[in-house]
C-alpha cells in the first residue's frame, strides 16, 4: 500500500542488526559478491531499457535536480513489499521485491519470466516519473476520476488509486515497445492480478491509455492526461465489474458436464474465445493437478448473460477458474471489463 513504510517502522531493528552483525565490515569483505548481485540484477531485470523508456517516453520529472540521487535498495528484507520513497530532499529510493533469481544470482534463460519479473522495479520506479505529473493535474483528477468508484478495497485512497492504475498501464506500454511478441499475454496476467487487488477496471484503463498514447504518436506523455481524464469521467458512471451469479462456489455441486450453464451479472462479450483453468480436488482438498483448456462447443444465450458449455475432464471433483494467471483468453463484459478475476465454480461428476 502506498503509505506503508516498512523500513522506517523497523529501522531500530535494522540498525541493531547492522551493528551486532558487523554488517558494514562484512559487506566490504565480500564486495565482489555484492557487485556480482548488483550487475546480475541490472541485466536480469532490464534496468537500462526500463530507464531509457521512462526518460524518453515519460520524461525526467521537473523536480529532478542535478544533485538528486536515485538509489535502488536490494535486500531480501524487502521481500514482497515493493515501494517508492523520497528519503530526503535529495534522495529518491526504490525498494523492489527480491526474487529468487536476484538472491541466488541465477540467470533465468526464460525470456518471458524475466520480462514478467521486470515489473518489480519498473512499476515502482515509474511512480517517480508519473506521480509528479499527476500532482500537476490533481484538481482535474479529483473532478474526473472518483477513486471510490474505480477501487474495490485495495487499501489505496484518492489520487493514489489513479497513480496505481497508471503505473501499471505504463508498464504495459514498456513491454509492448521492448517485447512486442510477449506483451499482450504478459499484460493480461498483470491486469488479472491488479483487478484482484482492487483495481478492477485495469484492463480498460490500460487499453484506453495505450490508444491515446499511440494516437499521439508517442509524443510527450503528459499530453494524454487531459483527454484521458475526459474519458474517465465519461465512462465511470456506466462501467461495472461482471460476476458469476447463482452459483455455489463453496460446495462441489454434482453436475451434467455435457450441459453446464453459467449466469452472469451483465451481458458478456460473446465474440471472444475463452480459456478456463481446471483444478482437481479430492474430498474438497486440492491435489495440485491442474490444466488450462480452451472452451469448445459453447453457446451464449439470454442476450449474453448465460454461457452454455461442456467440460471433458478425468477429474471427478474439480473447480473451474476463469480469468487468472495462465489464462490467455479472458471472459469480458460487453463494456470491455474483465469478469471478476479468480471467479470459481466448484463441480463434481
Amino acid at each position: 500500500m502506498g503509505e506503508l513504510k516498512p523500513f522506517d517502522t523497523h529501522l531500530a531493528l535494522i540498525d541493531d542488526f547492522v551493528t551486532k552483525s558487523n554488517f558494514r565490515q562484512f559487506y566490504q569483505q565480500h564486495q565482489t559478491f555484492y557487485d556480482y548481485i548488483i550487475n546480475n540484477y541490472k541485466t536480469y531485470f532490464h534496468v537500462e531499457a526500463s530507464f531509457t523508456f521512462l526518460n524518453d517516453r515519460i520524461g525526467k520529472p521537473a523536480n529532478f535536480s542535478s544533485d538528486q540521487k536515485y538509489i535502488v535498495v536490494l535486500s531480501p528484507l524487502v521481500y514482497r513489499m515493493n515501494c517508492h520513497r523520497d528519503i530526503d530532499d535529495h534522495t529518491v529510493a526504490d525498494f523492489p521485491s527480491a526474487s529468487e533469481d536476484f538472491i541466488n544470482g541465477i540467470s533465468n534463460s526464460n525470456p518471458i519470466t524475466r520480462v514478467v519479473q521486470s515489473h518489480f522495479l519498473f512499476t515502482e520506479a515509474d511512480h517517480g516519473y508519473l506521480n509528479p505529473i499527476s500532482d500537476k493535474y490533481e484538481q482535474l483528477i479529483n473532478q474526473s476520476f472518483d477513486s471510490k468508484k474505480w477501487d474495490m478495497e485495495s487499501g489505496y485512497e484518492g489520487i493514489s488509486v489513479f497513480n496505481e492504475y497508471i503505473t501499471w498501464a505504463v508498464y504495459d506500454l514498456f513491454i509492448k515497445e521492448y517485447f512486442p511478441d510477449k506483451a499482450d499475454s504478459i499484460a493480461i496476467q498483470w491486469q488479472y492480478q491488479n483487478a484482484d487487488r482492487g483495481f478492477w477496471a485495469q484492463n480498460i484503463f490500460a487499453n484506453k491509455m495505450a490508444e491515446l498514447y499511440y494516437k499521439k504518436g508517442q509524443k510527450k506523455f503528459e499530453s494524454i492526461y487531459v483527454p484521458f481524464l475526459k474519458w474517465c469521467k465519461k465512462v465511470e458512471p456506466h462501467i461495472t465489474q461482471p460476476t458469476i451469479v447463482g452459483t455455489d462456489t463453496e460446495h462441489f455441486v454434482k453436475a451434467d458436464l455435457n450441459n453446464l450453464a453459467l449466469n452472469f451479472s451483465e451481458p458478456m462479450n460473446t465474440e471472444l474465445p475463452i480459456d478456463v483453468q481446471i483444478f482437481e480436488f479430492k474430498n474438497e482438498k486440492a491435489t495440485g493437478n491442474k490444466k488450462i483448456i480452451a472452451l469448445k462447443d459453447y453457446q451464449w444465450s439470454n442476450q449474453g448473460r448465460t454461457l452454455n458449455f461442456k467440460i471433458d475432464t478425468p477429474f471427478e471433483e474439480f473447480s473451474l477458474k476463469f480469468n487468472w494467471w495462465g489464462n490467455g483468453k479472458p471472459l469480458v463484459s460487453k463494456k470491455g471489463v474483465f469478469l471478476k478475476p479468480n471467479s470459481i465454480v466448484a463441480l463434481k461428476k
